[in-house]
């Protein structure tokens, strides 16, 4: 899979897109009202953001066909061995089954996001921007895992 993805990114100079249908956990409204708001970051859509979809096709998570090239990066505040990501977005909510050491990269589309942070023990956790960049272009961030 991974010389697929590194294809549909179009470039091989940066670590390719990870998330995948089944390494993702999709969660419904009431399985996440007890996220503290204030451990939660809101990050603004990039307007010029593809649809998510092309009929049954993610075209997000296709740079070279027209998809999601900005991205956002994400780290945990304090120091921690093994987090997750989850994601509130218009039409997707849910959490990455990827155990993270370090900092994430995470795609951008067309509508605002939000994001936040679970330990291993499903608990929140308090998460900082540390920069934002394009698929591509990626610089000091290339070697950051895309979600």
């Amino acid at each position: 899979m991974l010389p697929v993805m590194y294809m549909l990114q179009g470039n091989i100079s940066e670590i390719p897109q990870r998330t995948h249908r089944w390494n993702n956990v999709h969660l419904n409204n009431y399985q996440i009202t007890d996220l503290q708001a204030d451990k939660i970051e809101i990050i603004s859509g990039h307007q010029q953001a593809s649809r998510r979809w092309l009929g049954p096709i993610p075209l997000f998570h296709m740079p070279i066909f027209g998809g999601w090239k900005k991205f956002v990066v994400l780290q945990p505040k304090s120091e921690i061995e093994e987090w997750y990501i989850g994601w509130v977005a218009f039409d997707a909510l849910g959490v990455s089954k990827i155990p993270l050491a370090g900092s994430v990269r995470l795609g951008l589309g067309p509508r605002q996001a939000q994001f936040f942070g679970l330990n291993s023990d499903g608990q929140q956790i308090d998460i900082d921007v540390i920069g934002e960049g394009f698929i591509g272009q990626a610089g000091e961030y290339s070697k950051i895992p895309l979600l």
